[in-house]
């Protein structure tokens, strides 16, 4: 099977016209060799389908397209009887070859660690470990905590509760 640049595939099974389907997805590669006879019911992406080389028809998704053709079995759908191993290779070929293309176009954003202004040096923000600790918000924070225990008549031992710890953090 060796596509030709009329939009048509050369195969033992015979020419396949391609050239009508050539708009779909192009991450999806084997909706080439299906006819697409109608749209599912209830949305997503299953269609109706028919195989351009065993002519069998399907109602699925892309997955199931694939799994026809590159004869994957527990989708639900049974491997073309068609389709030499030769062929299954090329299909193969396309498949990888469209994975690896959406998955390199994907972009990657690189995520600051952590927040600057403007176009400062992020190392001249660096805290001291007083700074980072808050040590005076952190006196202030015990201050009230001991005034709920002096005001409520509360025993201190409700500060050793498991409970307590899970609150306070």
């Amino acid at each position: 099977m060796m596509p030709t640049g009329s939009g048509n595939v050369e195969s033992s099974s015979g020419n396949v016209n391609t050239a009508t389907v050539e708009k779909d997805n192009p991450s999806q590669p084997l909706w080439r060799y299906v006819k697409k006879l109608s749209k599912g019911r209830g949305g997503g992406g299953n269609v109706m389908f028919s195989c351009k080389f065993c002519d069998m028809m399907f109602m699925g998704s892309y997955t199931r397209c694939k799994a026809h053709f590159l004869h994957i079995s527990g989708v639900g759908i049974r491997p073309c009887p068609k389709i030499t191993n030769e062929e299954i290779k090329i299909f193969k070929k396309e498949q990888d070859a469209a994975e690896t293309k959406k998955s390199s176009s994907r972009s990657s954003v690189s995520v600051p660690l952590y927040a600057t202004e403007g176009d400062e040096d992020p190392s001249k923000n660096r805290k001291t470990l007083a700074q980072a600790f808050n040590n005076m918000g952190r006196a202030e924070m015990d201050r009230m905590i001991g005034r709920i225990f002096f005001a409520s008549s509360l025993p201190f031992n409700v500060a050793r509760s498991p409970y307590w710890k899970d609150v306070v953090t």
